[in-house]
């Protein structure tokens, strides 16, 4: 489904209600409270037509300002506004909107209604970034709930991590992860502390891989580091990546982890200073996993898994290396969710074959956190029609609510007029759920 801006639904809220007028001064604004804009004598033809409607200001030193108006001489064209002086903007002219209800509250309705109109419509949720066998978290570095680390990684002081997602720079779609060294021989990290399921491989073989592009070859490198309980470690160190500029598989293979453990850190070095790789589709294998760590967008609470699906055909010797769009995925019958309150895991009965794709299809809620105009929302129509007017309705109870309503039993009516239209379209429009593939409890293993 395609996605939508909230400047889009907006606009789409504004020419349903009649509200909101465009327009750019003709005086660029000063250090004070007037904005002159003569084509507004275009829209009315009497002084103080817009008293007590809102401003807000689109660009220039004023951009993204509120304010109420307290005054409009209509022979000028000119708006008193509220509160301090406007800022300065020199000889640039701005633009701004004029809304007869708060613009501010249009957008905690079309939130609202966003939140509200679930289960009706929802969004679609596909990811293949899970592999099997793979017990690293987060290993395709798509969940960034900190800009400066990927979400259950940690780094050394000699790095600058940050999230990529120029795609010549990401191996399949989403993101990938760049390592920028600051010093010699920077890392990332999967520390066992950080992430305690790390020490299930006490006494495993383990296999690492990735598919890494650094600047420099022979640059870029794994390292594991045990921990023993007298106090000493062993670090093993993997032959460094030969290519350069373009993504290859670097592979750190059949590597035993002591039983004593109490440590265990896996690394993904950049060796010099200055120097970066970008790594992506991140693999630890060595154990049969049967519990997954769900990607961030399944960790909603009201999300839902639907299918499971396993990759089945590959053109690469690896099938988690193979980027083919039209790969195979057959259904993974025994399967289900489980949830601790605090984190969702995927939880397997049966054993898979290593290294290939999981392929995880589901549906959540739309997203209701829209603030900025370039914002989305994951809708389309018919489907944004009913969120409209399911945000219209919730805008009127929220003017109605106001100490500054004049219009009480108008604002009621026009909640319940637009109420009854969502529920029309959405009768009409309410997507259907995906059929589930089989699941088991999960509580009975």
């Amino acid at each position: 489904m395609a996605t939508t801006t909230l400047s889009t639904i907006l606009t789409r809220l504004n020419q349903r209600i009649g509200d909101a007028i465009t327009g750019t001064v003709t005086t660029a604004i000063n250090a004070d409270t007037n904005v002159v804009c003569s084509d507004l004598n275009k829209e009315v033809n009497q002084d103080d037509a817009f008293n007590r409607q809102w401003i807000y200001f689109t660009d220039e030193n004023n951009s993204a300002e509120y304010r109420k108006i307290s005054d409009y001489t209509n022979s000028t064209g000119t708006l008193v506004v509220m509160g301090a002086s406007l800022t300065d903007d020199g000889a640039d002219k701005g633009s701004f909107e004029l809304h007869k209800y708060d613009r501010r509250n249009k957008i905690r309705a079309i939130n609202q209604a966003a939140r509200e109109i679930y289960p009706y419509v929802f969004r679609f949720l596909r990811d293949r970034t899970l592999i099997t066998n793979n017990l690293a978290p987060n290993a395709s570095f798509e969940d960034w709930s900190s800009a400066s680390y990927p979400d259950h990684w940690t780094s050394s002081a000699g790095v600058v991590i940050s999230e990529n997602t120029t795609a010549a720079n990401v191996y399949g779609s989403g993101s990938s992860l760049k390592l920028e060294a600051s010093a010699d021989d920077g890392y990332i990290a999967l520390h066992s502390q950080i992430y305690p399921k790390l020490l299930d491989l006490a006494g495993k073989t383990i296999t690492l891989r990735a598919q890494v592009l650094p600047q420099l070859a022979d640059d870029a490198y794994f390292s594991i580091l045990m921990g023993h309980p007298d106090a000493t470690s062993t670090t093993l160190t993997s032959d460094p990546a030969e290519h350069k500029t373009y993504f290859g598989l670097l592979e750190f293979a059949d590597q035993e982890i002591n039983e004593d453990i109490i440590l265990l850190i896996i690394r993904i070095h950049v060796g010099t200073n200055t120097k970066y790789v970008y790594v992506d589709n991140f693999r630890l294998l060595g154990m049969d996993i049967r519990e997954y760590l769900l990607p961030l967008d399944f960790q909603l609470p009201a999300t839902i898994v639907d299918n499971i699906r396993v990759q089945t055909t590959a053109a690469r010797d690896y099938p988690a290396d193979d980027l083919y769009s039209h790969a195979r995925f057959e259904p993974v019958n025994s399967w289900n969710v489980s949830d601790d309150a605090t984190t969702k895991y995927l939880i397997i009965q049966e054993q898979l074959q290593s290294d290939r794709h999981l392929l995880i299809e589901g549906h959540a809620p739309l997203e209701s956190d829209l603030s900025s105009a370039t914002d989305t929302m994951t809708i389309e129509d018919p489907q944004l029609d009913c969120l409209v007017e399911l945000a219209c309705s919730k805008l009127f109870e929220m003017e109605a609510g106001t100490p500054a309503a004049t219009d009480k039993k108008f604002m009621y009516q026009e909640a319940v007029r637009y109420r009854a239209s969502y529920e029309y379209l959405v009768g009409r429009y309410a997507m259907k759920e995906p059929s589930a593939t089989q699941k088991f409890d999960w509580r009975i293993l």
